[in-house]
């Protein structure tokens, strides 16, 4: 058992901020911050095979990508950018900030990711 990998646990996650506010119709800016109890690695793939494909869906084109940046574009005007940041053992920050209509502003305050 001595050569065994050892088995990373996930530190405890705080409690899920105060529900954020959409703000009224338009083109706003926004920030979401979300707290995921999964390694960054993991939550890059889940996002890339849901979160990005909603958003190519809603006319959104993924214009930049590295291992901890998404970064999509509509049009001039709105533009949404996710940064994943590690955050203790086997957890990762995400941060999804841009301007957006309210409709997609709407279902990126509701999402939640399930690891």
């Amino acid at each position: 058992m001595y050569d065994l990998p050892a088995v990373t646990v996930p530190d405890p996650i705080d409690d899920e901020p105060a529900r954020a506010s959409i703000g009224p119709p338009g083109i706003r800016p926004f920030t979401r911050r979300i707290e995921v109890p999964a390694p960054v690695d993991r939550v890059r793939r889940t996002l890339l095979d849901t979160v990005a494909a909603g958003l190519n869906r809603a006319g959104y084109e993924l214009i930049y990508q590295d291992p901890t940046t998404l970064t999509f574009q509509r049009s001039i005007k709105e533009r949404l950018t996710i940064d994943l940041e590690e955050r203790g053992k086997g957890n990762t920050t995400m941060v999804i900030y841009g301007r957006a209509s309210r409709r997609i502003r709407k279902q990126l305050v509701r999402f939640r990711f399930d690891a």
